[in-house]
């Protein structure tokens, strides 16, 4: 399996892991609060899992990018889950909390954002003090004081450790990787600057706007999953954990905004959806666990016959069971497709950068040795294309064998004229461009203006490269006059 589509299955491991926690969770709370066989256990909680799997509660269970907010969610909703656990006594604490810390740990690896789930790991512990538990000798303030300050460290160290050894190896650059850099005293005077209220006057629309639209149906059944929490003793925390980590992280989306990104536009909110979604997500699957549970609790408290009647009755139980079979065939469809999609990009849009990157990068680490030297230079043109090739570029040119080269080739320049700009700065650009060209030992034309490809067009002596340069690469022939060998892509 090639080295991306090993990278590709990453967020599939970690959301089956999450799945894996989800359904022990619900499981437990079917032995122990129903007495049910462990049979009729798994094949509810298979039940469970798979509709949210269905509503994509926390995404596709095999997600179709490597953006980094999946993961994001699968950490978050991983420890929202064992704080559940935590809450409702469901095993060694001790071993919960290491478990969280370590995710905690991890999660702060993957982005700085986990942070806002620091103060929510510290209201964790104190209502681990305050509900202390049977496991608490004695129930004396003192003693549940002690566990959760233990339980507390337990989460907490682990990424104080990561942020304290991140920033020792990896000194802060802006204040994208360090919060600190939001919170000085110029950057909160702004909190009273005239641009501070109309920002959140447009921000909080922009979130509503898509809080509103995002599958409203699960909101609503989520907020009264949330909503019953809040009655429960047992549940009241967790609800409450994952508003107090929604309303963090959405401010500190919207301080960023004011204080971070504005120097770079005023005017423009960032990828409101896509950072939106993390806490949405968390609260879609939270909000459907209590659900499941409290329906659970409400079974076992007797209150209701028929409804414990349908945990025991034979019927219900054939009708999950056959459900099962039929949502389980569904995700294997779905992963099917996912895996043809991750492959050959035959089901979603791409720009072609993208799709064309990957194949030409494989050619060119083909060709060092024959046609070009060991490790080549070479030169990037990528016009009239939106996405950023060069990064793209200098992924696949990583070095992927044991003890060779950091990188198989090296993106000396990046040629890509601004669109639109004026003709003078064109014609300036060109005077230089055959002469940077010339110095790399392979041009690889992604996208090619027309100004650009009449500046070629004398050193190219076949018709049909002058005519399409990119489905070419050009070898220059490294004297003067300059020429350019054409190969085919």
């Amino acid at each position: 399996m090639s080295r991306d589509r090993v990278n590709a299955a990453a967020p599939l491991v970690m959301h089956l892991a999450l799945v894996s926690l989800l359904f022990d969770v619900v499981c437990r709370a079917l032995e122990h609060g129903l007495a049910l066989p462990a049979k009729r256990a798994r094949v509810l909680g298979w039940l469970v899992v798979l509709a949210m799997l269905l509503a994509e509660a926390t995404g596709r269970l095999w997600p179709i990018s490597l953006l980094i907010e999946p993961p994001q969610v699968y950490g978050l909703v991983a420890m929202s889950a064992i704080a559940v656990a935590m809450l409702r006594d469901e095993g060694d604490r001790t071993a919960f909390a290491v478990s969280m810390g370590v995710i905690f740990a991890s999660q702060y690896l993957m982005k700085v954002a986990t942070l806002a789930f620091a103060p929510v790991l510290a209201v964790l512990a104190v209502l681990l003090a305050v509900h202390g538990g049977a496991r608490v000798d004695g129930g004396a303030l003192g003693a549940r004081l002690r566990t959760g300050l233990r339980l507390g460290a337990m989460m907490l160290i682990p990424g104080a450790l990561m942020v304290l050894l991140w920033r020792h190896t990896s000194p802060p650059a802006s204040c994208l990787t360090s919060p600190l850099a939001v919170l000085q005293p110029d950057q909160m005077a702004l909190a009273l600057a005239p641009e501070a209220v109309d920002l959140a006057r447009r921000f909080a629309g922009a979130v509503w706007a898509y809080l509103s639209t995002y599958k409203a149906p699960l909101t609503v059944l989520a907020a009264a999953g949330m909503a019953w929490g809040f009655t429960s003793r047992r549940h009241y925390g967790v609800a409450l954990l994952v508003v107090l980590y929604g309303g963090g992280y959405l401010f500190a989306l919207y301080w960023y905004h004011l204080t971070c990104w504005s120097a770079i536009s005023a005017d423009t909110l960032y990828s409101i959806e896509r950072y939106t979604r993390v806490p949405v997500r968390l609260f879609h699957a939270v909000g459907l666990l209590l659900l499941v549970l409290l329906t659970i609790d409400l079974a076992a408290s007797g209150r209701f016959a028929w409804l414990r009647a349908a945990f025991d009755d034979r019927r219900p139980f054939l009708a999950a069971a056959v459900a099962v079979a039929v949502l389980g065939a569904w995700q294997v469809w779905q992963v099917d497709r996912t895996i043809v999609d991750l492959a050959t990009r035959k089901f979603q849009d791409m720009y072609r950068p993208l799709v064309q990157i990957p194949p030409d990068a494989a050619r060119i680490r083909a060709m060092r040795g024959n046609e070009l030297p060991p490790h080549p230079r070479v030169a990037l043109i990528d016009q009239e294309w939106p996405v950023d090739a060069w990064g793209i570029a200098n992924y696949y040119a990583i070095g992927t064998r044991y003890g060779g080269p950091l990188k198989a080739f090296t993106v000396i320049h990046h040629l890509r004229w601004e669109t639109g700009a004026g003709a003078e700065n064109q014609e300036a650009l060109a005077a230089d461009v055959v002469d940077v060209l010339g110095k790399a030992d392979l041009v690889w034309p992604i996208g090619v203006g027309e100004r650009l490809r009449s500046t070629l067009a004398p050193h190219i002596a076949d018709a049909e490269c002058r005519r399409n340069p990119t489905a070419y690469f050009l070898l220059p022939n490294g004297r003067v006059p300059l020429s350019f060998t054409c190969l085919p892509r």
